[in-house]
């Protein structure tokens, strides 16, 4: 009972003032609204998160803007090391959330050429480039007309960069009967 007296008093004489002026106490609950929720998701995704390895000085997952390029995230990974092949990759490539970018050395990059060597070529005499071939050139291998090739862009634009040929076969539309068709044809490089 002394405690509720005690309450009383303490809340008029808030309310009150010593003074005698009286004042207003405004009670609040934070909420956050729909609009607010919304921004802080599109926030969200306008970061990317890319893994960067292989001959950078410092590997790992780094944070960059969705507008980035491959350039941002090697600068952020310290930059290449001695045995790089510096050539490898494209630093003016776009990246995509959940990449994973691998920095060749540069025994990697001629094995790799010694492979490509051997390999079957479309007409024209080089291999379709699945990370940065046009519609038009996707179109070029057999049974890829341009609803494949199409798919096939949005695909990596999607998902990032292939990091192997036989990712292809993700792509919807394309089976095991396609890829085994057009397999010695196509590269990542």
């Amino acid at each position: 009972m002394i405690i509720k007296k005690i309450m009383i008093i303490l809340l008029i004489s808030m309310l009150v003032g010593c003074d005698g002026e009286q004042r207003t106490i405004e009670f609040s609950t934070q909420s956050i609204s729909d609009s607010e929720k919304t921004s802080v998701q599109e926030e969200k995704q306008k970061i990317a998160c890319v893994y960067i390895c292989g001959q950078v000085k410092h590997p790992g997952v780094y944070q960059v803007s969705t507008d980035g390029r491959i350039n941002d995230v090697l600068k952020m990974a310290g930059g290449f090391t001695k045995k790089a092949q510096r050539d490898a990759l494209n630093l003016a490539e776009p990246v995509s959330d959940g990449e994973r970018i691998y920095v060749l050395s540069k025994k990697e990059a001629q094995k790799a050429e010694k492979a490509d060597e051997g390999a079957g070529e479309i007409p024209g005499g080089s291999t379709v480039n699945l990370n940065s071939a046009s519609q038009q050139e996707l179109m070029t291998l057999p049974g890829i007309g341009a609803s494949k090739a199409q798919a096939i862009i949005e695909y990596r634009e999607k998902n990032g960069r292939f990091t192997k040929i036989e990712d292809l076969k993700k792509v919807s539309g394309i089976g095991d009967a396609t890829f085994s068709n057009i397999e010695s044809m196509i590269a990542i490089g």
